[in-house]
């Protein structure tokens, strides 16, 4: 019998019984745990029955990425919750994020929550950050947990797979998940506003059903995401779009787009084909990796 791993609650696992739709709770053997290097929600795992709803693991699947930390096994995609305040977007760690989902072969969608604090003044520059994105093939949506703004667009991309959330504390993740699976309850908490930090409200990872074949991870806050030197420049360059479209045409194949002579991407932000926010926020992903993390 092929059993989903749901979460691990000391030394039990909660599982999900694909074939009989049923929550069964086991446990692995010591020697298969060790040899599975950890099992995590997300694994997909043989089981015997030791009763009606108790089981032993006996064999685990191979997964194709582990996103550790948080400990998400198998994952399709990441949705990235940012906030446009309380805390403020930070578009930098957005693509952080995005870079390090590239390297495990992982997809992901962008929200900017609490659009509904957006001031007069700022709907423009908002109006343009979405435009950008959208013609440089980067999904960002606009949303509102607290009114339900933009949840309905978001949820059509969602289905199916196994998603897991990123993204700072305090952006309302929890909040997000409770609005797009009713029933879950997950445990929130306001920003401090002082710092305009959240604090952690998930303490440990579970996947929750969201519908058919479709499971949601909730996990701890991503405090801090970092690149370095582990990652090829070639990944951050996937994660624009618009700049790797531009690539195939420069001179050197393992162009950085820096300082190396006939580099289509230079040449394009000269021009103006190239939105300089592209080349900027690529400049400084590359940086990273080749100085070590920022402190």
């Amino acid at each position: 019998m092929v059993a989903l791993v749901i979460e691990r609650v000391g030394r039990q696992f909660r599982l999900w019984d694909e074939d009989g739709g049923e929550l069964l709770v086991g446990y692995a053997r010591s020697r298969l745990y060790r040899a599975a290097g950890g099992l995590y929600p997300g694994d997909r795992v043989d089981v015997e029955r030791l009763g009606q709803h108790d089981v032993v693991i006996v064999r685990y699947h191979p997964r194709k990425n582990l996103v550790d930390p948080p400990g998400v096994a198998n994952v399709d995609r990441v949705l990235i919750v940012m906030s446009w305040r309380l805390p403020d977007f930070d578009e930098v760690h957005l693509h952080r994020i995005r870079v390090r989902a590239l390297t495990q072969g992982i997809e992901s969608v962008a929200v900017i929550n609490k659009v509904d604090l957006v001031t007069e003044p700022e709907r423009s520059e908002l109006a343009q950050i979405f435009e950008a994105y959208r013609t440089g093939g980067i999904p960002l949506y606009p949303i509102s947990v607290l009114q339900g703004e933009g949840l309905e667009d978001l949820w059509t991309v969602l289905r199916g797979g196994i998603i897991t959330l990123a993204g700072p504390s305090g952006v309302g993740k929890s909040s997000l998940l409770n609005r797009l699976i009713p029933g879950a309850n997950r445990p929130t908490s306001e920003v401090q506003l002082r710092s305009g930090r959240g604090r952690h409200t998930t303490t440990s990872t579970c996947l929750i059903a969201a519908g058919p074949a479709t499971w949601i991870a909730d996990t701890p806050g991503f405090q801090r995401v970092v690149l370095d030197a582990s990652i090829a420049p070639k990944v951050v360059e996937r994660a624009f779009p618009a700049i790797r479209r531009l690539a195939a045409a420069c001179r050197f194949d393992d162009c950085r787009h820096i300082r190396e002579p006939g580099c289509a991407v230079r040449e394009a932000v000269e021009t103006g084909e190239l939105l300089s926010r592209w080349y900027r926020f690529y400049r400084i992903l590359i940086h990273e990796i080749e100085t070590g993390p920022v402190v």
